[in-house]
């Protein structure tokens, strides 16, 4: 199989996001694109679904792209609202996926993370881990006011999960 120009991870929280590896020439630093978010007319945030499919159209059909979706499930303790608009944003980013004929390896949490030695460990591990892996990977997220904040766990998994792709793939 030929290798990839270019390797999409995503994952599918409301905070998560969508990171971006170059396989041009051997793999670069991952770049990422927060999920997009809206507020609704009840004040609450929840995921963009058309900003989310704007990150994704323009590699519609492309035959150089591999992406990989967590394949996540609800999670235990968790509100049933909560789980609702969690698995929706899910739902939204696989019919996203195949409209635009980009057919998703499903990525358990299991496998990329037995993969990197961070099964049973925080999720600040993951930061350190891709920091190592990447030391000049930005992770630090900027709010819609401009304020940057700590390093993101979403992406350093997102990081994570698309080198794993491309490692496993090519």
């Amino acid at each position: 199989m030929a290798a990839k120009q270019l390797y999409i991870a995503i994952d599918p929280g409301m905070y998560g996001c969508v990171a971006f590896l170059s396989g041009k020439n051997g793999p670069g630093v991952p770049t990422f694109i927060d999920t997009p978010r809206i507020v609704t007319s009840g004040g609450k945030a929840d995921v963009d679904p058309e900003g989310m499919a704007k990150i994704l159209t323009r590699f519609r059909g492309s035959q150089s792209v591999s992406v990989a979706i967590e394949h996540v499930g609800v999670i235990r303790g968790q509100g049933i609202a909560s789980s609702g608009k969690f698995m929706r944003g899910f739902g939204i980013w696989i019919g996203i996926l195949y409209a635009c004929l980009l057919k998703p390896v499903f990525v358990t949490p299991q496998a990329w993370k037995k993969h990197w030695g961070l099964i049973s460990l925080e999720k600040s591990a993951s930061i350190e881990c891709a920091k190592k892996r990447w030391p000049s990977v930005n992770l630090a997220r900027t709010s819609p006011k401009g304020r940057t904040s700590s390093d993101s766990h979403d992406r350093a998994d997102a990081a994570l999960m698309v080198e794993y792709l491309r490692v496993t793939t090519t």
